[in-house]
């Protein structure tokens, strides 16, 4: 008996391999320095599976994607990079993640430093008063994120 049905074959020919697309967002996140964590939130692939794709499981780098998840990390270029910094969305965008890493102990100076704002902005953040950039939100997301404090797919996202 053999374990090659056509399911099996169909699925598998539907994956692509990684190794273009770790190159494709390791070179995006060196010309920005970006975290990877807001690459995933920028192309909207789970940050587990963009972790897997970069650092590997067990020692081993994941050697395939879906054709979705790469199509997805590849449309994240530099200039998307830069355009999330410029693009400015309400304060309400970054205002959970804010609070919850305040909550959490952040000082309001700290979350300034992590995500690359000024205090004062942090501060009206916080308020919700005023804006920030696209780019901003999604870094304090992806602090949460990292600090355990929400999920990645618990808010809608701002990209």
């Amino acid at each position: 008996m053999t374990t090659d049905t056509p399911t099996a074959t169909i699925r598998s020919a539907t994956w692509l391999p990684a190794a273009p697309v770790r190159a494709h967002v390791r070179s995006v996140i060196a010309e920005t320095q970006t975290p990877w964590q807001v690459i995933a939130l920028l192309a909207d692939v789970p940050i587990a599976n963009v972790q897997t794709l970069l650092f590997g499981r067990a020692g081993t780098l994941r050697p395939r994607l879906s054709p979705g998840a790469s199509a997805r990390l590849q449309r994240v270029t530099s200039a998307v990079v830069r355009d999330s910094r410029r693009t400015l969305v309400p304060s309400r965008e970054a205002r959970p993640s804010v609070r919850l890493l305040t909550a959490a102990g952040w000082s309001l100076d700290e979350i300034a430093d992590a995500v690359g704002i000024d205090a004062a902005h942090t501060a009206r953040i916080a308020h919700g008063r005023g804006g920030c950039s696209v780019y901003t939100a999604l870094v304090a997301h992806a602090l949460c994120v990292e600090a355990g404090l929400t999920q990645a797919d618990e808010a809608e996202l701002v990209a």
